[in-house]
């Protein structure tokens, strides 16, 4: 059973995701360098994320804990990208 403190971190941490996720979403680029920039960020974001999961599932298989939150987690990401591409490609 989670302790109070244990319930208000996540409880925090969710608050401020939820906040993040808002800016993110409503984020406006001005012209195209700054839409450039933000691109980029999100590439390096993916990638990072990605690989940090990846390291995560190879760990984790050397030590035959293989956890399946980060299978998913990383199938996600890659599915979500990947729809993502495929529905700016139909959209243009």
């Amino acid at each position: 059973m989670p302790t109070m403190l244990q319930m208000t971190i996540v409880i925090a941490l969710l608050i401020v995701f939820s906040i993040f996720a808002v800016f993110i979403w409503k984020e406006k680029a001005r012209d195209e360098r700054e839409q450039l920039h933000r691109l980029i960020a999100g590439r390096w974001a993916f990638l990072i994320g990605t690989g940090v999961l990846v390291f995560g599932l190879v760990v984790q298989m050397f030590q035959q804990k293989l956890d399946l939150w980060l299978i998913v987690a990383l199938g996600v990401m890659v599915l979500t990208k990947t729809i993502g591409i495929v529905w700016v490609e139909k959209k243009q």
